[in-house]
């Protein structure tokens, strides 16, 4: 009885430390992606400024859909997206 007491206590922390992980884990993903579309929206600001002329729905200014997109995707797409757009505005004189 006492063991499988124990093994029930064991289960039940490792359970707690796997959902603690995985909200850690989601609540980083969504500061990284507040931080996404803040640069996002700045990228096109850029934009804007230096009439560089970029369309799309990447080099949109609304920062609500700039989360949306990246919540839907990985960090290696966002990151990509991101330096993506860098490398434009770099090459717009």
């Amino acid at each position: 009885m006492k063991t499988n007491l124990n093994k029930y206590a064991a289960l039940t922390v490792i359970l707690g430390i796997g959902a603690l992980t995985a909200t850690v884990s989601g609540l980083s993903a969504q500061g990284n992606c507040a931080w996404y579309a803040l640069q996002s929206a700045k990228q096109q600001q850029a934009n804007l400024q230096k009439k560089c002329g970029f369309k799309g729905y990447e080099w949109s200014k609304n920062v609500r859909e700039h989360r949306a997109w990246c919540n839907s995707v990985g960090p290696d797409v966002w990151q990509s997206m991101l330096e993506k757009r860098q490398k434009a505005l770099d090459g717009c004189k």
